[in-house]
């Protein structure tokens, strides 16, 4: 078997895979401390194989995960199945990377594009030569809040629970801030995924990110053909990093 570990900027993932099946997903909170991480891999004790991307603080004391298991960390120089056309290779986020693989592993040869709602909400092309093109990023849900917050006096700080319709015109300060933050994301993610679908023939969507539900049906109605069809899974990033970690071990 299999471990994915996705060190976010919020919270730690790990997936439990047999080949390209996901058997099992868990959530750790901290990502200071590797115990948690260990007590994982002693109570599945067939796991042969570990891959970790990071894209906030790194695991301490990685080579002592666990003995007889062999451990890799994504990074920039790690080979892929698919050629990263990325200027500038150092910089590209390893959740990107992961992204574009999952992309390239479930579409080969086909024009992908990853829509990550998250953090940040990121765009990632994957192209029909199965090459990483790039893509876009952009601040998340709750850093648009945080930034309204942060850079004025006066505003207040909205949470939003995704459970209440959002209006298009707000009464009050907290009603237009949820307008302009949730439409306005909204809005962004449908022009730039409506701009790649005018572009690019035959065109997958993949939709993840721990915001995704927001933005899902209003995707939906974009994919007016079988061709061009959206497809949603809050998992991507490790599927992709199994499917990096399939290709390194084979």
């Amino acid at each position: 078997m299999n471990l994915s570990i996705d060190i976010g900027n919020t919270r730690l993932k790990l997936g439990l895979f047999e080949n390209n099946e996901l058997l099992d997903m868990a959530v750790i909170a901290t990502t200071s401390e590797s115990g948690e991480i260990i007590a994982y891999i002693k109570q599945h004790r067939g796991i042969r194989n570990i891959i970790v991307s990071s894209s906030g603080k790194r695991l301490k004391n990685l080579s002592s995960l666990s003995e007889k298991i062999f451990v890799m960390e994504l990074n920039h120089n790690t080979p892929l199945s698919f050629k990263n056309l990325y200027r500038t290779p150092a910089t590209l986020g390893t959740d990107r990377i992961a992204l574009a693989a999952a992309a390239n592993s479930r579409f080969h040869g086909k024009n992908v594009l990853v829509i990550d709602t998250g953090t940040c909400i990121t765009f990632n092309f994957v192209n029909a030569s199965n090459q990483y093109i790039g893509g876009s990023i952009s601040p998340g849900i709750k850093a648009r809040f945080k930034a309204l917050n942060s850079f004025t006096h006066n505003l207040p700080l909205v949470k939003f629970e995704n459970k209440e319709p959002v209006s298009l015109t707000g009464n009050d300060t907290k009603s237009s801030i949820l307008s302009g933050v949730i439409n306005g994301a909204v809005a962004e993610v449908r022009g730039l995924a409506g701009s790649y679908l005018n572009k690019y023939d035959q065109l997958k969507i993949l939709l993840t990110g721990g915001d995704y539900r927001l933005f899902e049906k209003e995707l939906s109605g974009l994919s007016h053909s079988k061709k061009n069809q959206i497809f949603a899974d809050p998992n991507l990033v490790l599927y992709g990093l199994n499917a990096i970690l399939n290709f390194n071990v084979k």
